[in-house]
């Protein structure tokens, strides 16, 4: 059986990684922003939080929602990156 609390911090940083993907979609106002720094925050949490669930002797747990904060982050800043090369490279071509 499980012990101890999930950790907000790891929940945290899973919606923040989410925040790119939405913003992309929606086209949001100032999306490229935040397509660069919700990841930042999200890996800093989430990198925070897994440190803290290492350090809390089984008081704290979440570490899969940590470790899932940060990797969407690096696949939406791989991605935005990735595509910011496409269009640049075809926008030349043209």
């Amino acid at each position: 059986m499980k012990t101890g609390q999930t950790s907000k911090l790891g929940i945290w940083s899973f919606v923040i990684s989410l925040f790119p993907i939405v913003a992309t979609l929606l086209y949001l106002p100032y999306w490229h922003l935040i397509v660069i720094w919700a990841p930042v925050v999200s890996a800093t949490m989430g990198g925070v939080c897994i440190r803290r669930i290492k350090s809390s002797q089984g008081q704290l747990r979440g570490k899969g929602w940590a470790v899932t904060g940060i990797l969407l982050s690096m696949l939406s800043i791989i991605a935005f990156f990735g595509l910011l090369a496409f269009f640049e490279t075809k926008h030349h071509a043209a």
